[in-house]
């Protein structure tokens, strides 16, 4: 059993089908190397394709791992990097338009005068994905899975960033093992999650005094899974719920991410913009 979950408190709103990139737009990528999906290249590459379709221009893009809390001897920063701007802010709506079209045989010298900014940013995304390669198969092996504690991480990262779009995709399948808030935790282990509830490790770590702030983030979990049904269902209960207290945004949906732009109204948008240059 797993799932591409997008995880938060509100449902998405109409704004975000002519939702305009931003310089403080900021993309994080958490990757979790203990999950098994993970560690095949196939699903790995499939979601950092899906990430970088969803990338915007003059971006910030984090790529984090998940390391061992009583150690902290790797850095959980793995790579950060700004992507290039668009040359022209008018041109912004036009990039987008052929960003998704790739389209350079248009007569309309509007559309023709981004083709340079297109490559620009398309040659940063692919460099970022060789990048991002690199960077996984530099992540230590780990026999725990301290996800929680990943969490301080993300939110160091979101802590001033509250003026753009903020995505978090964690490669994970959300099992929590660690030795945390003065106890062990097995999210996969019967024993645990038989005498103890969501509601209950939340409020633990409210009182340890963790209190992340995801300045609603979008986030993602893709892999969550559990061979027993019931552990399946604490696990996701337990993220949905820590989301929420850390200020994320969206509802839970079984959902891929996706481009921020709707293509069939900014494919209008683009013909209106070059007819009246």
């Amino acid at each position: 059993m797993a799932a591409l979950l997008l995880l938060a408190s509100c449902d998405r709103d109409d704004a975000d089908s002519t939702y305009e990139p931003s310089s403080n737009d900021t993309f994080i990528l958490l990757i979790d190397k203990s999950a098994s999906f993970v560690k095949k290249g196939g699903a790995f590459n499939h979601y950092v394709s899906q990430l970088l379709e969803t990338v915007t221009p003059n971006s910030l893009v984090i790529v984090l791992s998940v390391v061992d809390a009583n150690t902290r001897g790797d850095p959980p920063v793995l790579l950060k990097t700004k992507l290039p701007k668009v040359p022209k802010e008018k041109k912004r709506d036009i990039l987008f338009y052929l960003r998704g079209r790739g389209d350079f045989s248009k007569s309309s010298s509007c559309l023709k005068n981004s083709e340079y900014a297109l490559r620009v940013f398309r040659d940063a995304k692919e460099h970022l994905r060789a990048e991002i390669a690199d960077s996984f198969e530099k992540i230590p092996p780990s026999k725990k899975t301290y996800l929680i504690d990943a969490m301080r991480d993300v939110s160091d990262e979101l802590e001033d960033r509250e003026n753009g779009k903020n995505v978090v995709l964690i490669l994970s399948d959300g099992l929590e093992d660690s030795n945390i808030l003065g106890k062990t935790i097995v999210f996969d282990n019967l024993d645990f999650w038989r005498n103890t509830s969501p509601k209950n490790l939340i409020e633990d770590i409210k009182k340890s005094g963790f209190r992340p702030n995801f300045n609603n983030a979008d986030v993602y979990i893709a892999g969550l899974s559990a061979k027993q049904t019931q552990v399946y269902d604490f696990v996701r209960r337990f993220w949905i719920d820590f989301f929420e207290y850390a200020g994320a945004r969206k509802a839970v949906r079984r959902i891929g991410l996706k481009p921020v732009y709707d293509q069939e109204k900014f494919d209008n948008k683009a013909e209106e913009f070059c007819q009246g240059t």
